[in-house]
């Protein structure tokens, strides 16, 4: 009888996205991005809740909105290219 070959798993890995806000102008763009742009409307509370993509499209929509001011889409392009994208090896 043979012997039964074991091969190793290829590791499972998912991206997910990490967008981190340090100051309170920041915050303040974001939610008005995804008041703006988002599905319903939502309070600085309720940021840590939304997910990380449909967080990244309302500041892409924002970004290039006419409807905010010029230092408010110069930050949402800053917080923009902040964002991580990070590869969970499982």
């Amino acid at each position: 009888m043979a012997d039964i070959l074991v091969f190793p798993r290829k590791p499972r890995i998912q991206e997910s996205t990490v967008i981190s806000l340090y100051t309170e102008e920041e915050i303040n763009v974001t939610v008005a991005a995804i008041n703006l742009h988002g599905p319903y409307k939502i309070t600085a509370d309720e940021l840590a809740s939304m997910d990380a993509e449909s967080v990244e499209r309302c500041l892409l929509q924002a970004s290039v909105n006419e409807l905010l001011s010029l230092r408010a889409r110069r930050l949402a392009n800053h917080i923009i290219g902040t964002i991580e994208r990070v590869k969970n090896y499982k």
